[in-house]
């Protein structure tokens, strides 16, 4: 069966986890974030085209019922959904047979994305070190800081040792360089 399905603006209040979702979707909820995700301007950008974690879900009594890639729907997340105005979902015409399964599919999936725990704050001081200041600013609340480490301390709301001791596990890592201004 190929199921058809269109990216459509969902009035937020219409929306609503379906109920063979709804464990997948509290486990998915406790979750917690190597980033602290309160200091990310840019969390959800649920109304846009380049939201990279477009709800899927399908209509049922006049509600959307959704069944994966929910993450934009999470508390951590929900400051920044827009109230009052829509956000964008795949919305398939029929329901999914297996919608169980599909929603512990993406638990898993996500899982699986998430870095390795003795190397992501590595990762995310790559990620600094990399990203231009500019944009940086501009998707996180970080405060001018003075070294890579300082502002890897800060997102994560980590100590200095584990962040040194990841940082030279990385191979090819710019260790504590100078980024940005004052910390």
């Amino acid at each position: 069966m190929q199921l058809n399905s269109q990216l459509k603006q969902i009035d937020v209040r219409r929306i609503r986890i379906a109920d063979e979702a709804k464990d997948a979707f509290a486990l998915s909820s406790s979750f917690n974030y190597q980033m602290n995700t309160d200091l990310l301007n840019s969390r959800i950008n649920s109304n846009q085209p380049w939201n990279f974690d477009i709800p899927f879900a399908y209509m049922s009594d006049g509600l959307v019922r959704v069944f994966a890639n929910w993450v934009s729907l999470h508390r951590s997340f929900q400051s920044l959904l827009p109230k009052n105005k829509s956000i964008c979902a795949r919305v398939f015409e029929e329901k999914p047979r297996g919608i169980e399964t599909i929603a512990w599919q993406y638990v898993m999936h996500t899982l699986s994305r998430c870095q390795h725990r003795n190397f992501a704050l590595a990762y995310v001081a790559k990620m600094v070190e990399i990203c231009p200041n500019s944009t940086l600013q501009k998707l996180t609340k970080l405060p001018n800081f003075s070294s890579v480490e300082s502002a890897v301390m800060t997102l994560c709301s980590e100590q200095r040792q584990p962040v040194r001791t990841q940082i030279k596990k990385l191979p090819e890592s710019k260790q504590a360089h100078q980024k940005g201004g004052s910390e």
